[in-house]
């Protein structure tokens, strides 16, 4: 018996393992913006923006079908783990940031820009102000000001990510 695998061309088989490594384009760019988000960086403020939580968003508005829940949830546990914060805190918003997006792109479908960067905004509030009162119920009573900030500085990188991942995602990025 002849399998199906064996049947194709060495075309096809090159193009479905190309096709198969396109899919992760989106993971490794959010692994890969955790990992600029993580290095030293000596300020008296949390000035560097939240890159992972804006990748998952950006992906998410680009293609929600390459960052469902579970690999944002992936996601989620690698930055509560590179950034030391406790287990769970990103691992729960940032699966809900995903199903949100995808219920935003589904219900809405394409929006102008100046939108998506709003919209952007107001799920980084969001999404911090969560993340706080997360934070608050397992460490104390840690200040908000921090969080607040570094929302401001990734709504402000909100266009820099978008051409950045554009520029990704026309180069490497999955065609579907």
């Amino acid at each position: 018996m002849n399998s199906p695998w064996a049947s194709l061309t060495p075309d096809e088989r090159l193009a479905i393992r190309i096709g198969r490594w396109r899919q992760l384009v989106p993971s490794l760019t959010c692994v890969m913006a955790l990992f600029v988000m993580s290095a030293p960086l000596v300020t008296s403020l949390p000035a560097m923006p939240h890159l992972a939580l804006l990748t998952i968003l950006i992906w998410g508005l680009f293609q929600p079908v390459l960052m469902p829940p579970h690999v944002a949830l992936v996601l989620g546990v690698l930055t509560d783990a590179a950034l030391g914060l406790p287990l769970g805190i990103n691992a729960v918003l940032m699966p809900v940031l995903a199903i949100a997006v995808a219920a935003l792109e589904r219900r809405y479908g394409h929006r102008p820009y100046a939108v998506d960067w709003a919209l952007a905004g107001v799920l980084v509030l969001v999404y911090q102000f969560l993340g706080w009162q997360l934070l608050r119920f397992v460490d104390g009573d840690p200040s908000f000001g921090p969080s607040l900030w570094q929302a401001m500085t990734t709504v402000l990188a909100f266009p820099v990510v978008v051409a950045i991942i554009a520029r990704i995602q026309r180069r490497w990025g999955d065609a579907s």
